[in-house]
């Protein structure tokens, strides 16, 4: 996706055809070596994150975009990760004799973070892509037929414009934060719940934007075609 939207390269060789291999390797393992195995998955994950900033930096489209932000949030979250996966056990309660200021349960606050910072991230990134993009082209194909319609087409940010996706981009965050904090305190789940409907009840109004869009200028070359 991000070499076809952004004009960025490929992934490096390495990681195209030996990181989905090795973490397949070490997910055998994990059933055996559950510790040793999940480290180095981690560990692969990390440098599946330093290459995708790699891939980010070097994309010959370099405009302000609520895409790539959420791209760049998922690959920070990889590297928080390894961050937080090898920190000592003593800065977490589970432990015996937690430090001063102890982290929630390791295993509840690196689920929450991996599943909120970087799957659902990398999924609304495709998302404010895959929609408008597939919105245009559709159109633009049904257009073969007769040029003059043309006319008819909007610009490709108008079925999904900049300040809408770095809107939801936002709401993404805070609704994450709260998250966070939520497993430090679980009183604040209102704030959470609050905020999740938030976020997705805009992303929801954003893509009945964009089918609405899509469907108002589909009819409109329909009826031209028919006439």
């Amino acid at each position: 996706m991000l070499p076809m939207f952004h004009v960025a390269p490929n992934m490096p060789k390495y990681i195209r055809q030996y990181l989905s291999i090795s973490i397949f390797i070490f997910l055998l393992v994990y059933m055996v070596y559950a510790e040793f195995a999940l480290g180095l998955i981690v560990i692969s994950h990390g440098v599946f994150a330093l290459t995708l900033f790699y891939v980010i930096n070097q994309r010959k489209r370099k405009i302000a975009d609520s895409s790539i932000k959420y791209w760049q949030l998922a690959a920070a979250t990889l590297l928080l990760l390894n961050v937080l996966y090898f920190l000592p056990d003593s800065f977490y309660r589970s432990a015996d004799t937690p430090l001063f200021i102890a982290l929630p349960d390791k295993t509840m606050l690196l689920t929450a973070i991996f599943i909120y910072f970087y799957l659902l991230s990398v999924i609304q990134a495709m998302l404010l892509k895959i929609l408008p993009f597939l919105s245009y082209t559709h159109l633009q194909q049904r257009c073969l037929m007769g040029f003059s319609v043309m006319q008819f087409i909007p610009h490709m940010h108008d079925f999904l414009n900049k300040k809408q996706g770095l809107a939801l981009y936002y709401l993404h965050i805070l609704s994450g934060l709260s998250l966070l904090a939520v497993i430090f305190e679980p009183s604040l789940y209102g704030l959470f719940a609050f905020l999740l409907l938030l976020e997705f009840s805009w992303l929801l109004l954003l893509m009945i934007k964009c089918m609405h869009l899509y469907f108002t200028v589909s009819q409109k070359i329909h009826l031209s075609n028919k006439a």
